[in-house]
């Protein structure tokens, strides 16, 4: 009888874990189910997306290589506060995708040049088929080691002024190829990015830009006086008068000349002198979201921070604002007596 009991002990022992084992593998099986349906679900959506930002689909042949050819309009994201486009070329033979982005600015001046445009074009103007096989037609292939890579060519975009200065630089550890155009009007910032073929472009008007290196030299100006107004006091009277008429050489050269208003470093003569202050003055500016990246002057980025402090004033000052309109309205609708009953 004991025998008896520990066996059928043993057989319900061993079926009661084989259909706890059965049960699990099954809710394993079902969870693994609902994942790779739910992710199906998101690249169904996903791809759906993409197909609905298609603007333009075509298979050509750039310098004899199979290119697959598409554009996506991309929406306005925080970074650079309007559209852009995005030409992606796909190379079968070697499996590999080639991105470039156009922001608004740029799309606009190259359908506008391309097709020879009086006015400004409307965005559907703009989206046509025939305007955007002129940007496909910007395509072109450069075979380095037997590996076909694709380039978006510039060459024809043309930027409002001379070219003043080619030159390659470090920004934010990164290398670019930049651009300085200048013009009566503003001045232009365009840099090339070799290992990612991304173009930048900032643009400054010359107002601006007038008021920024005058901020600059004035600043410098006061420096150099007060640093030898320092120097003055620690001095006999022999050495102050030496140092006077330094003081004077400096304020010719830093400060502001009365006959012409003009700063020093937008004189013709000191071009090059502007054009090393302008590329020790360059800024990348990062999106931590979507990891975009934007090119930027110092002042831009003062102008943004500043606003930015400013948005915050704002909002710290609506706060209290509220808060003390609330209580008022408190105030007036409820009225604080005290209960006898309760105590």
């Amino acid at each position: 009888r004991h025998v008896a009991a520990v066996v059928c002990q043993k057989y319900f022992r061993r079926y009661r874990w084989q259909l706890f084992r059965r049960r699990y593998a099954d809710q394993i099986w079902k969870d693994e189910l609902e994942t790779l349906a739910d992710y199906r679900r998101r690249m169904r959506r996903q791809k759906e997306m993409r197909q609905f930002s298609v603007v333009f689909r075509e298979i050509r042949r750039i310098q004899r290589t199979m290119t697959l050819v598409r554009m996506y309009l991309r929406e306005k994201r925080p970074l650079t506060r309007d559209y852009s486009l995005e030409i992606q070329a796909y190379v079968p033979q070697t499996q590999e995708t080639f991105t470039f982005v156009l922001q608004e600015s740029v799309l606009r001046d190259c359908t506008e040049r391309a097709l020879k445009s009086d006015g400004s074009l409307s965005w559907s103007e703009m989206l046509n088929t025939e305007a955007l096989r002129t940007l496909a037609d910007r395509l072109m292939v450069r075979v380095v080691n037997r590996r076909p890579i694709i380039l978006f060519s510039r060459r024809s975009i043309n930027e409002r002024g001379l070219l003043i200065a080619k030159k390659s630089a470090r920004v934010s550890d990164r290398i670019f190829v930049v651009f300085l155009y200048r013009s009566p009007f503003d001045i232009v910032v365009s840099t090339y990015h070799p290992p990612t073929c991304q173009q930048l472009r900032t643009a400054l008007s010359m107002s601006k830009l007038t008021d920024w290196v005058r901020d600059y030299e004035d600043r410098k100006k006061r420096e150099a006086i007060r640093s030898l107004k320092t120097a003055l006091r620690k001095d006999n009277s022999m050495r102050c008068n030496s140092s006077i008429t330094e003081s004077d050489t400096l304020e010719d050269d830093y400060g502001k000349n009365k006959e012409d208003d003009t700063p020093q470093l937008l004189k013709s003569e000191r071009e090059k002198d502007l054009v090393n202050w302008l590329l020790k003055r360059l800024l990348i500016k990062e999106d931590p979201s979507t990891g975009d990246i934007m090119i930027q002057l110092e002042c831009e980025a003062e102008d943004e921070k500043q606003e930015f402090i400013a948005g915050k004033i704002q909002s710290v000052w609506r706060k209290l604002m509220t808060i003390r309109h609330v209580r008022k309205k408190v105030r007036e609708d409820y009225e604080k007596a005290y209960d006898r009953e309760r105590g």
